[in-house]
């Protein structure tokens, strides 16, 4: 077993698709967590749906963590501005943020990795809402 493959072990990185690279997949903490994607295309003004669907599964399930895909046109770091309210208020809260890309084809590919218990955040008048609802997914519209 090589060191880097000890290394990842000892950090509890569960899963590595090519060693070489260090592409990592996901964390032992993001396995016992809640998923969200949230597909932010233009300003986000349903933070507050986002807000209350967490401290409903908080109650009602007993989620503390939770893991948010973030869909993005924006581009990456540009996006945590738009989410910088969203991660001041969930501060009881243990939370992952990962950009995942920022096209529809990112966001098909991200629905077949993920439970199917996740929620999804989207626009009303997203094109994606039709393949969406064909897999069965918890989808909330703003």
């Amino acid at each position: 077993m090589s060191l880097i493959v000890k290394c990842l072990k000892h950090l509890n990185i569960i899963y590595v698709r090519n060693v070489q690279n260090l592409v990592i997949e996901m964390l032992d903490i993001e396995l016992k967590s809640h998923h969200m994607v949230i597909v932010l295309d233009s300003d986000l003004d349903g933070l507050e749906m986002v807000l209350r669907n967490m401290a409903e599964l908080s109650i009602k399930n007993g989620f503390r963590r939770f893991v948010i895909h973030v869909i993005s046109t924006y581009g990456n770091p540009y996006y945590l501005e738009k989410l910088r309210y969203l991660l001041q208020s969930i501060t009881s809260y243990t939370v992952v943020v990962r950009y995942e890309g920022s096209s529809s084809s990112d966001l098909l590919k991200l629905i077949n990795k993920l439970p199917s218990d996740s929620s999804i955040f989207i626009r009303r008048d997203s094109p994606l809402i039709d393949a969406l609802k064909e897999r069965g997914l918890n989808i909330y519209l703003w």
